[in-house]
Parts: structure tokens; C-alpha cells; sequence
């Protein structure tokens, strides 16, 4: 008499692939739903380069029209400050300043805190990552 061997998978098997992979999805929302999610991270970091790309073009328009033209106290025009920000032209405001040490006028990008814009998280990252501050 031959005893005939089934191969297949048991039901005890079947259970705890169910249960691991529970564990497996109930880890992977955990870590793209809580507060610093990867989710979170990915949307602050395209903000943080945004606005960093804004800052830095106006900084960088600043000291070349400054360059050319040999003035240290120039500063950039309402027209060209407007086209930088572009769509952010209403939630910032651009204040003149002057450098104390060497006497050179500098543009300082302020956000507007009233700005409806801004979540409560964006203005967090301005003031704190970006040092930009609110009027």
C-alpha cells in the first residue's frame, strides 16, 4: 500500500501569512499617517524649496543689480520684486534694511501673518527653517 502525499498549504499557514501581513499594512499606515509621516516631509520639502527658490532669486537679482550698476544701496524695483514672487506676490512683503557694519541696503522678504495662504506648519517652516519672518 502507497500513502499518497499531498503538498499544498495548511490552513495554520494560511493564518499567519494573514496575520503578518496585517502587521506588515498596519506599520506602513502608522508610518504614512502620524504627525512627521513621509507624506508630511515630501509636502514641507517642496514648500522649503519653493520659497527658497524665491529667496534666493531675489537676493541673487539684488547683488547683480547692485553689481552693474555699482550702488550698494540699490535695491530692486516694485516691478521686479513682483515678478519673483509671482503667485506669492500677496502673502509677502519685501522691507528695505540697511547693513549697520558696511552701510549697504538689503531687501528682506517678510511674510504676511494675516496671509490666508500659509497653514499654521508653512509658517512654522518660514520662521524657523527659512528664517523669514512675519509682519
Amino acid at each position: 500500500m502507497r500513502i499518497k502525499k499531498e503538498s499544498g498549504i495548511t490552513m495554520t499557514m494560511l493564518v499567519i501569512t494573514i496575520i503578518v501581513m496585517l502587521i506588515i499594512a498596519s506599520i506602513v499606515t502608522y508610518y504614512t499617517v502620524q504627525k512627521n509621516s513621509l507624506i508630511n516631509n515630501a509636502s514641507d520639502s517642496k514648500f522649503i524649496e519653493k520659497i527658497s527658490a524665491i529667496k534666493d532669486k531675489m537676493e541673487e537679482q539684488e547683488a547683480l543689480k547692485q553689481d552693474l550698476a555699482g550702488d550698494v544701496n540699490l535695491t530692486l524695483s516694485q516691478q521686479e520684486i513682483s515678478e519673483i514672487l509671482g503667485e506669492y506676490i500677496n502673502d509677502f512683503d519685501v522691507e528695505v534694511e540697511k547693513d549697520t557694519k558696511n552701510g549697504q541696503s538689503k531687501s528682506v522678504l517678510k511674510y504676511k501673518k494675516n496671509s490666508i495662504r500659509f497653514t499654521d506648519r508653512e509658517k512654522k517652516i518660514l520662521e524657523n527653517k527659512l528664517n523669514i519672518q512675519g509682519k
